[in-house]
């Protein structure tokens, strides 16, 4: 709070502009931000239980209690997520850069070690009261296990990792219950940094 402060400070005195005024439009500016994020993931969401409802419909689809969850050491292939535990299921995994006022701001499949840092976004509906875990691996090598408490019915979490320059080849995370099993796993390649 007190960096913001001191922006907003030599902001207004570079602008000639009041610190309050200043204060007032960077405060307008990050809350239309906001409302523009949230209608964006709105516009997702609707368009993501259209697409669900018209696949149920279809018959691709399976009823969510008839859906198995994977025997030990099946794969989950990279963007599935539908897979129930315990009477909830992961609706959204994926990598990404960023997330802002919780949600991912882009989806990755590939980047830099430069990048230097990457999340994992995962949301969760119906798991209230379980602990859940995003595994990451490198080349088949656990590198860190982060512990979530969901407590929610509709929960987002998010987990991240430092990238050493090093570090290049294929990185994993998997979505893993209290019982072990892995709910939803996604890849990402990450590259040598360019030059």
């Amino acid at each position: 709070m007190w960096a913001r402060t001191r922006i907003v400070m030599m902001l207004a005195a570079l602008s000639g502009l009041p610190a309050g005024a200043m204060a007032d439009d960077m405060a307008l500016r990050e809350l239309q931000q906001a409302v523009d994020h949230a209608q964006r993931s709105l516009d997702g969401t609707a368009s993501r239980l259209a697409l669900l409802v018209a696949e149920y419909d279809a018959g691709a689809l399976e009823e969510p209690s008839s859906t198995a969850a994977p025997a030990a050491g099946e794969s989950v292939p990279a963007g599935a997520g539908k897979v129930p535990a315990a009477g909830g299921v992961v609706t959204r995994h994926q990598f990404t850069s960023d997330v802002a006022v919780r949600e991912p701001v882009d989806r990755l499949e590939r980047i830099s070690a430069a990048a230097g840092r990457v999340f994992y976004f995962t949301e969760l509906s119906g798991l209230e009261g379980q602990r859940i875990r995003h595994r990451w691996l490198y080349r088949g090598e656990v590198m860190a296990e982060v512990p979530f408490e969901v407590r929610g019915p509709r929960w987002r979490v998010k987990s991240s990792k430092n990238l050493l320059p090093e570090w290049q080849g294929e990185w994993t995370v998997e979505v893993v219950d209290e019982a072990g099993r892995v709910l939803a796993r996604d890849r990402l390649q990450v590259d040598a940094p360019a030059g």
